[in-house]
């Protein structure tokens, strides 16, 4: 029996289509056709709701039968519902021939390419403490690193984010990542004006909620919308190791994000174009470089900084005097 759709469903459903009884039918006629077809087979419950699995199956299933337009969607009336409800019927795949009518050439949708917007995505700076890091201090005037301290490390949650009640909310699934959150700036000058002061001051980021953009410091990073500029970028590499200034530095912090441990920026950057595009940036649809540029034009990710309190400076002298790390305070 030949089903229909009242309504898109897939990447171009997501603006007024997805309704669940088209997704129903279309997941239906997906898992009656088998893998070797092009189908989703047994992998696919009909009664699962709308989900970038969807796009997913749905491409897929275009590139396999080689359609004319693979945008990741099933358009009421079109070529791909036309040809899902044949082999969901145990049809064969039609091949135009005398006698039998070619299928209907669809009238060409946007596809994944330059009218595509970005999901929306959040990160969290939370102020949940998850281990320790050992940096150096920074002077941003001579852009040099001084001296060596004790931190706290903490998580940062990405994902995409809801926003149907107007804010801007995680939405699941969410990736966590270790960051140094407080750095450690020095400043001579505020201590000339007032000897009552360290030459050193713990710094953050501000509270709130900031657009992020794409941006080229430190070989790739995520800039808040604000000045003085922060931002999210890559911290160190094993930041439990206290390692001596002369042949293996610390990490210098200041008060950006930093992402701690290996690859670990190179994943979340990753992660933010995957989940802003449905997957769509690892089946060759945009470049990393393309990607990040729509996200930023669209103002589409956000970060939110939670409130935390500022943890004590720690200054470590000779890390052959310690004994050991010392506990975290407050």
């Amino acid at each position: 029996m030949t089903v229909t759709i009242s309504a898109p469903v897939g990447y171009h459903g997501r603006n007024g289509g997805n309704r669940a009884p088209d997704v129903r039918v279309v997941h239906d006629l997906l898992s009656r056709i088998p893998p070797g077809k092009g189908g989703a087979g047994a992998g696919l419950n009909p009664n699962a709701g709308y989900s970038a699995q969807t796009d997913q199956y749905i491409y897929t299933f275009q590139k396999f039968h080689k359609l004319a337009v693979p945008d990741a969607t099933v358009h009421p009336g079109h070529q791909t519902l036309v040809l899902l409800n044949q082999l969901a019927n145990g049809g064969a795949t039609p091949q135009p021939g005398p006698g039998q009518p070619a299928i209907p050439t669809p009238v060409p949708q946007p596809g994944p390419g330059p009218d595509v917007a970005p999901l929306p995505l959040l990160a969290v700076m939370t102020s949940t403490i998850v281990g320790h890091a050992y940096i150096s201090g920074f002077d941003n005037k001579a852009k040099q690193k001084k001296g060596r301290f004790r931190v706290p490390l903490y998580r940062l949650r990405l994902g995409r984010a809801d926003t149907s009640t107007g804010e801007w909310k995680l939405s699941t699934p969410v990736m966590d990542f270790d960051v140094v959150r407080f750095g450690v700036a020095y400043d001579d000058a505020a201590f000339r004006e007032n000897p009552r002061y360290s030459l050193f001051r713990m710094q953050g980021p501000p509270l709130g909620e900031f657009v992020l953009s794409r941006a080229n410091y430190l070989k790739g990073s995520w800039q808040f919308k604000l000045k003085p500029h922060y931002y999210v970028h890559d911290g160190p590499d094993n930041p439990h190791f206290m390692s001596s200034d002369i042949g293996s530095p610390l990490f210098g912090a200041l008060g950006c994000i930093e992402i701690c441990w290996p690859g670990r920026m190179k994943l979340f950057d990753e992660a933010t174009r995957r989940l802003a595009f449905g997957n769509f940036d690892e089946i060759g649809f945009y470049s990393p470089e393309e990607a990040d540029a729509r996200i930023t034009k669209a103002e589409s990710f956000r970060c939110i900084v939670e409130a935390a309190l500022k943890p004590d400076l720690l200054p470590l002298t000779d890390f052959r005097d310690i004994g050991g790390p010392p506990p975290i305070r407050g």
